[in-house]
């Protein structure tokens, strides 16, 4: 699918899983390079950052909440932009739209546009998209913990696995944006004016806020995750000592009943006519006493 938008001279052309016939009428409209016309086809086995002589070429990925990694594919031109991805992104659909009116590029009336300033908008969107994840991710760690602490543990152990794993998601994904921006900083600035510059630093700056907020979420999860396997362990040990203390309890009953049942001639107090309760009164006063030393250790 193929969505072409045009504002104050700059086209975008955003492409979601581009059959060859798409690829190959961009290409002759574009004058992209063979090379970059054949790795749009398919997703690239890694994230890069390639210049030729009228654009350039940028793969990166981004984390899909719950979907895991997304590829997106730039070819950055002087008037144009070509975005490419191979699953939908719901951002896309909503940024075009946000491109036609203007609204995409913020003051619109006033700012200087061109393919480097929409690229510019696009990965801010991109990453403030990111930021509104976290706090969704932010918000299922608070609940997290308020569930800990309700005596929810069992149940939370899934809940924290599913976060950390988003959260090692969008680590993956975003781990070599830092380089790549970088390296379109230094590459690429020959083909832009002299605010591209500044446009991939204050991407940098948005970078940066970002791995902040998800070293910050890891580092609760990986709080929230020791705390609860303590809560687990606190009760399971509980549980333990409780069928520990009944085995010492059961233990010598069970052996004053079996001495007594054993079918022997001259068995004490068997043959006697109150042997029965004088049997059980000794039981009693053997459990009383062990439930006793028991409490005196504090062991319950």
């Amino acid at each position: 699918m193929i969505t072409k938008s045009s504002f104050r001279g700059v086209t975008w052309i955003d492409m979601e899983s581009p059959s060859p016939d798409d690829v190959a009428k961009i290409r002759e409209e574009f004058e992209i390079h063979q090379i970059v016309a054949q790795e749009m086809s398919v997703p690239s086995l890694r994230p890069k950052v390639d210049v030729y002589s009228n654009a350039v070429y940028l793969v990166l990925y981004f984390p899909v909440y719950d979907h895991g990694n997304a590829e997106v594919d730039f070819i950055i031109g002087k008037d144009f932009i070509v975005t490419v991805h191979y699953e939908r992104i719901n951002e896309f659909a909503d940024f075009t739209k946000l491109f036609e009116v203007g609204e995409l590029m913020g003051n619109s009336k006033t700012a200087h546009v061109d393919a480097g300033f929409v690229f510019f908008n696009i990965m801010k969107g991109l990453y403030r998209s990111i930021e509104d994840h976290m706090e969704s991710i932010n918000g299922n760690l608070k609940d997290i913990e308020r569930m800990i602490f309700a005596g929810e543990e069992r149940r939370m152990v899934e809940r924290i696995s599913n976060v950390n794993r988003s959260l090692l998601d969008f680590h993956w994904a975003l781990k070599n944006h830092e380089d790549l921006l970088i390296s379109l900083e230094s590459d690429a600035g020959e083909l832009f004016d002299e605010r591209f510059p500044y446009y991939i630093r204050s991407l940098s700056n948005e970078y940066y806020k970002i791995t902040n907020i998800i070293e910050g979420n890891k580092e609760i999860v990986n709080d929230l995750h020791s705390t609860n396997d303590s809560l687990l362990t606190a009760k399971t040990n509980e549980v333990m000592k409780i069928f520990t203390l009944l085995a010492f309890v059961t233990f010598p009953l069970s052996l004053v009943a079996n001495l007594f049942s054993m079918n022997i001639k001259h068995t004490p107090l068997v043959e006697q006519p109150y042997g029965f309760w004088i049997v059980v009164i000794m039981m009693s006063l053997v459990t009383v006493f062990m439930l006793v030393y028991f409490k005196r250790k504090r062991w319950f």
